[in-house]
């Protein structure tokens, strides 16, 4: 039973690690953040807490992101997609894109 106990505490754990390096490395690739949205991204602070992070109770996994309106330029860093529990990404009007130059992303923003 400890085992088991033991086995699903630590899978939790690492679930967790891999969502706030996903978070960390979107933050990395923003390149403006006029409104300082993702200021309090950072280790001292749980990133459930984090400005636009929502998480479920249970889990502690991050279920949404909203940053729409923040007017954040970046790229989208392919760890977004180690965010497995994520059900809801909202980053409207903002400029974030892979292979679309900064002057093409502010036309279509």
């Amino acid at each position: 039973m400890f085992f088991l106990f033991h086995l699903n505490f630590a899978s939790a754990m690492l679930g967790n690690e891999t969502d706030q390096l996903a978070l960390l490395a979107f933050k990395k690739e923003i390149t403006e953040d006029p409104f300082e949205a993702l200021s309090s991204w950072n280790t001292s602070l749980n990133f459930c807490k984090w400005q636009g992070v929502t998480c479920s109770r249970r889990r502690q996994r991050v279920t949404a992101l909203d940053l729409q309106s923040k007017k954040l330029k970046g790229k989208l860093s392919p760890s977004m997609a180690n965010l497995t529990f994520l059900q809801i990404l909202n980053l409207g009007d903002n400029c974030c894109g892979n292979r679309v130059s900064f002057h093409q992303c502010e036309q279509l923003c």
